[in-house]
């Protein structure tokens, strides 16, 4: 007897094997595939998410001001990009696309760990990747030093395994019988794809709004020297006589200021410039 052609032929051969096959479960969707799939789609997933959920964990990216606001990213990004019109557009919307990204990330991750729409998703990978790959890591020279090209060679490795997969799923189905080719090729997007896909939404807003309620405070912008208040310069006699001003730092030594002769008391501008280990205490 000839053995049956792979996975989903030996479903078939099942009393609920068209059932399965034309609608797998997340366990069954792990196990029909390879371990070189499962691979990347284990480690995709789960960096996806992660990547959505800590940027709404983290406080500057949506905090106009800050060193790590989106705004701010996507201007940097724009600068010699081939898609800079894209960027220049998004960001004009800066705080909703960071919202945006953050959100098709974490739905990327669940996707694709749920096995929900595998093949949209993936293409949908790719096509992040790539955008962050002509933006981000543009020009990072020699190319394979970043991270997105690499992403977007992974996310296509999985989408061309998957596009495969659903191929041979099709070729086993053509084998069954009359009865069991019309179960399989049934509309696969009834109400317990709906389901899924209603779970997978409800868990990229909680993610992402627990993400945010967890956040800390947003980091302020760095003032500068020039609107630093001045300290007034003593007039008392004893100021030339004045001994030079020390300031110690984080491991016990002591340096001198160059300019302690100027009437013994410095601007406190000058002051975080020649000792920046104690600027911290000499604004605070």
């Amino acid at each position: 007897m000839r053995r049956p052609y792979g996975r989903a032929e030996r479903l078939l051969q099942r009393p609920d094997g068209a059932r399965r096959l034309g609608r797998p479960d997340v366990v069954a969707s792990w196990a029909g595939q390879s371990w070189p799939l499962r691979t990347l789609r284990a480690f995709l997933g789960v960096t996806f998410a992660y990547a959505g959920v800590q940027k709404f964990a983290d406080p500057n990216f949506l905090h106009s001001g800050s060193p790590d606001f989106i705004g701010a990213q996507l201007q940097r990004f724009g600068s010699g990009s081939p898609i800079h019109g894209l960027l220049s557009l998004l960001g004009q919307v800066s705080v909703l696309t960071g919202i945006g990204i953050a959100l098709v990330e974490i739905a990327i991750g669940l996707g694709t760990l749920l096995g929900i729409a595998p093949i949209a998703f993936a293409a949908l990978g790719l096509v992040v990747n790539l955008s962050l790959f002509l933006s981000a890591t543009w020009h990072v020279h020699p190319y394979f030093l970043g991270s997105d090209s690499i992403y977007a060679v992974a996310w296509l490795s999985l989408l061309v395994g998957l596009l495969q997969g659903k191929q041979a799923s099709r070729r086993a189905s053509v084998r069954g019988t009359r009865h069991q080719r019309a179960a399989a090729g049934a509309d696969r997007y009834g109400r317990r794809e709906f389901l899924r896909g209603a779970v997978m939404s409800v868990g990229t807003l909680l993610l992402g709004m627990g993400a945010t309620a967890l956040a800390g405070t947003p980091m302020s912008r760095t003032r500068t020297p020039s609107a630093l208040p001045a300290a007034r310069p003593t007039t008392h006699p004893s100021a030339k006589t004045q001994a030079p001003h020390l300031t110690g730092n984080s491991r016990g030594e002591t340096r001198q200021h160059p300019d302690w002769r100027r009437g013994g008391v410095l601007r406190s501008g000058e002051r975080q410039r020649c000792c920046p280990v104690a600027s911290g205490r000499a604004l605070g």
